[in-house]
């Protein structure tokens, strides 16, 4: 799967967002995507779950 790609889908959010559970299954709600980052280091930041 190409990097572009993950990029589209998380800022996006072109995919499921009810329900998602950590491997704890924990419940996780995504509040913020963040920012996309263009320059070398994390590719979104400030995200809030």
């Amino acid at each position: 799967m190409k990097e572009d790609f993950l990029h589209y889908l998380w800022k996006f959010k072109k995919f499921e967002t009810l329900n998602l559970r950590t491997t704890q299954n924990e419940p996780v709600i995504i509040i913020k995507t963040g920012d996309y980052l263009e320059l070398s280091g994390p590719d979104f930041l400030m995200p809030r779950l």
